[in-house]
């Protein structure tokens, strides 16, 4: 998975990644893991499972790293 502006990772990754960049999004608007379970109807740890995929991906070392990054991107 790659996380890149409009969705635009790789082919063998797309789900996983489209939804990596939407958790993604919503980190940068402020929201918390359960809100962010709530809002997509995911249990709690996949949310922190994809957050912390999202943190690797992107180099970051926490949330504030994390919303830079998307706001580089023009993610979100």
């Amino acid at each position: 998975m790659t996380l890149m502006h409009s969705c635009g990772a790789s082919a063998r990754s797309g789900s996983t990644a489209a939804a990596a960049l939407e958790i993604l999004g919503l980190i940068a608007h402020g929201l918390t893991n359960p809100e962010i379970a709530r809002r997509l109807f995911l249990s709690g740890h996949t949310v922190k499972t994809h957050v912390n995929r999202i943190f690797a991906k992107t180099g970051s070392r926490d949330r504030a790293a994390a919303i830079g990054y998307a706001h580089r991107h023009d993610i979100g």
